[in-house]
């Protein structure tokens, strides 16, 4: 958002201020901005709280010339926790992936043989599951959660190293 997209902000936050929305204000910027993109992009966890928001923020977005629009979204099941329009081509074997993520081969689930593979190498080697368990690593998080991932998609039960 550039300087102009600041300005409208700003507009947009004092109008409703004025309009007698300052709590309203204050716990939608506070639990609901959007983890990466600033501005009037706000995350809820459910339909019924989104709608509520939206009906306060589209008059006032209106008034000003700002667009907005409710649109279904999904966390990146990838290590970086970006949220992604649900129309974006980022669906990939059951799982939202951002572009990123896509990219870097940490998407998706083990075969069943590769589960079996890693299971096994971890029951064998505790001073690497230590490494696993208690995430010293950064590869650590994004490889717990494919190997969830994978234990969901072929109803397998997460060994307690990986949960």
């Amino acid at each position: 958002m550039g300087e102009e997209g600041e300005k409208i902000y700003d507009k947009i936050c004092t109008s409703l201020y004025l309009d007698g929305y300052e709590d309203f204000i204050l716990y939608v910027m506070k639990n609901h901005q959007h983890p990466y993109h600033w501005g009037v992009n706000y995350v809820f966890d459910n339909a019924e709280m989104a709608a509520e928001a939206f009906e306060i923020l589209k008059p006032v977005c209106d008034k000003h010339g700002l667009e907005i629009s409710l649109d279904e979204a999904h966390k990146c099941e990838g290590h970086c926790g970006d949220i992604l329009n649900a129309s974006d081509d980022t669906y990939i074997n059951g799982w939202f992936y951002c572009y990123s993520c896509k990219e870097s081969e940490e998407h998706g689930v083990f075969t069943v043989q590769e589960l079996e593979v890693e299971f096994r190498y971890y029951e064998e080697h505790e001073e690497e599951r230590q490494v696993v368990i208690h995430e010293h690593r950064d590869w650590c998080y994004s490889y717990k959660k494919k190997i969830k991932r994978s234990c969901r998609a072929f109803g397998i039960d997460i060994g307690l190293w990986a949960d």
